[in-house]
């Protein structure tokens, strides 16, 4: 259940802005998807649950989330990628909270020569905090006890690559000297860097015998996948009433909400047919059920995988 539901006249809100709230709601409330390997990591997760506790208990700071939801719309409508989406709603909630003192996406340029970009400087008091922040799916190839085994359901990049890539080459950036010496001409002195880590495992659809390997949190965000041919969505056990949808990039953040009935699962998969036809990106394929407006909210999520992108790992 979207924790947001709570806001006084969340029911009442056009479909699309209970979408967003609850992109709100999830990354503010689900849990990091690794562990912290060293000490302090990762953010500090307490910033979030505060924020989130003072949004459902300040009438004023719902009031000014709901005011800044035209520009979350248009950036929405906007975005061709999921995580420069997730990037400016993590950006607005970051301002929310630290209320000043914020630098996003800096480019450290020396003499034309660009030696990288910081997702976020914060002033948190003790100098500025320098975050780098991802949004992730990755699906599981055999049994999952090596972070080699999870990739991405394009089949496109690996767990173990982007995490060693995150902490080795992205967190490492402000400190070279040469991007400490174009920072100190700018009048900011970073203390540490941080990663904000969000994301969902996927699970085969039928998932035998597995286990997660460290440093992936256990009590991470978990779905299941199929494979383009392997099963069908009227294999799926739906209850009497929900619908399928395919939910656009930019809606799987979170819980989605549909003002169409959907389809069935047999058209489902006759437009899963024609899809993977001329495409071998994956979709995501949703269980929906209607709500109290009469429109349909999520109660299940699927990624459906191009038979295409797996046969290195299936081989």
């Amino acid at each position: 259940m979207n924790p947001f539901w709570q806001i006084q006249n969340f029911n009442n809100q056009p479909f699309v802005v209970r979408q967003i709230l609850s992109e709100v709601a999830w990354i503010l409330s689900a849990s990091d998807l690794m562990l912290d390997t060293k000490d302090e990591l990762l953010t500090d997760a307490s910033w979030c649950q505060k924020l989130y506790q003072n949004i459902l208990n300040s009438k004023s700071l719902q009031k000014e989330l709901l005011l800044v939801m035209p520009k979350l719309l248009s950036e929405r409508a906007r975005a061709r990628r999921l995580g420069r989406y997730y990037e400016l709603v993590l950006s607005f909630l970051i301002a929310l909270h630290f209320r000043e003192g914020l630098f996003h996406s800096i480019q450290i340029v020396d003499q034309g020569r660009t030696l990288g970009e910081l997702d976020f400087l914060i002033d948190t008091g003790q100098g500025y905090e320098h975050w780098e922040v991802c949004l992730k799916y990755y699906c599981r190839f055999g049994i999952g006890d090596q972070m080699r085994h999870w990739r991405g359901p394009n089949g496109i990049d690996r767990l173990d690559i982007k995490w060693q890539k995150l902490i080795a080459r992205q967190l490492a950036v402000p400190e070279n000297q040469e991007a400490i010496s174009v920072l100190q001409k700018m009048g900011l002195r970073v203390s540490r860097s941080r990663l904000f880590v969000r994301g969902i495992l996927f699970h085969p659809i039928h998932p035998g015998t597995f286990s997660v390997p460290y440093p992936v949190h256990p009590n991470h965000q978990a779905e299941k996948y199929w494979i383009d041919g392997d099963m069908d969505c009227t294999d799926l056990p739906l209850e009497p009433g929900q619908r399928l949808f395919a939910p656009h990039r930019t809606q799987w953040l979170s819980t989605v909400f549909c003002e169409s009935e959907g389809k069935d699962p047999k058209a489902m998969d006759q437009e899963l047919r024609q899809w993977f036809l001329k495409n071998t990106e994956a979709r995501q394929v949703m269980v929906a059920q209607k709500g109290p407006n009469q429109d349909y909210h999520e109660v299940a999520r699927y990624f459906v995988l191009s038979r295409d992108t797996t046969r290195e790992e299936q081989g």
